[in-house]
């Protein structure tokens, strides 16, 4: 029981690492058109935007494994940025076949500069506060907290990144991302809209408990946490910019690793849709 409700909390937490990966894009976006930065060392007008959307899954995944059969979640969030390089948001997720279905409210708030003359190099940090809806008081949540640093890299049509997220309250965790991605424009038509695709493989390393076998004269086995990789992620979207409308239609495959020589885990996959509005704000 206490794995289980350890794992409901970490799927909580999911849609917040993938919005961080989505916050690098983002953040990534407003400094850099394909060839030249939109937000020059010493913008003319102090620019904000405010970015909305809401993503679904068909499947939820943890560290690759899969949680239930087929079984879907959706996120919707609402994201402030400023050029000075603050960010703020709100977002909740939800989940099929939990009870409560929604289970996170999630704030964050972060900065973001780039790094270098060419601004290429950016890092990013933040912190994320969790406020779960619980209908049983007498659960224990152990983490309510997440404490993120990363930094990015963007050059024309290559992207890579990496990132550290500390998971904090009266447990403690910690978990290492990384990925890289290339952009390919399809087509391009009318101002600003466009159609292209961005595929990214990422690797997730966290911690895990196994069975050890112990030596001595009687076979035994203990549990032990082990830090170690735990999923490979191949991520195939479409997305489409339409002005200050994007969408993007995703597929995602799954690579499980565990250090648990008992344990195997099928490769995976999922499919995902994501809507967003990009508001500017002079």
């Amino acid at each position: 029981m206490r794995q289980f409700i350890y794992t409901v909390l970490l799927i909580s937490c999911l849609p917040v690492w993938s919005q961080d990966d989505r916050i690098d894009s983002l953040l990534n976006d407003l400094l850099y058109s394909e060839n030249e930065p939109i937000i020059v060392s010493k913008p003319p007008v102090h620019l904000n935007f405010l970015y909305a959307g809401v993503n679904f899954n068909s499947n939820t995944y943890y560290a690759g494994r899969e949680i239930g059969d087929d079984r879907y979640n959706a996120t919707g969030y609402l994201y402030f940025y400023s050029s000075k390089g603050l960010f703020l948001g709100l977002s909740g997720n939800w989940y099929d076949e939990l009870t409560p279905g929604y289970t996170t409210t999630t704030l964050s708030a972060g900065y973001y500069r780039a790094i270098d003359k060419k601004k290429v190099l950016t890092f990013r940090t933040s912190y994320n506060r969790y406020f779960y809806n619980q209908p049983d008081t007498s659960l224990d949540y152990p983490y309510k907290n997440n404490f993120n640093v990363g930094l990015s890299f963007r050059k024309k049509w290559f992207g890579a990144r990496a990132g550290t997220s500390l998971l904090f309250g009266q447990d403690f965790g910690m978990n290492f991302s990384a990925g890289m991605n290339t952009r390919i424009t399809i087509l391009k038509f009318g101002k600003s809209n466009k159609i292209y695709t961005s595929p990214d493989l990422s690797v997730f390393f966290g911690s895990e408990t196994v069975e050890m076998e112990t030596s001595g004269s009687q076979a035994a086995t203990d549990l032990k946490d082990v830090y170690s990789l735990l999923n490979t992620q191949l991520n195939l979207p479409l997305c489409i910019s339409l002005g200050d409308f994007d969408l993007e239609l995703g597929y995602s495959v799954n690579f499980p690793a565990t250090q648990d020589e008992k344990t195997t885990y099928p490769v995976g996959s999922y499919y995902s849709l994501s809507v967003g509005y990009f508001l500017p704000i002079y």
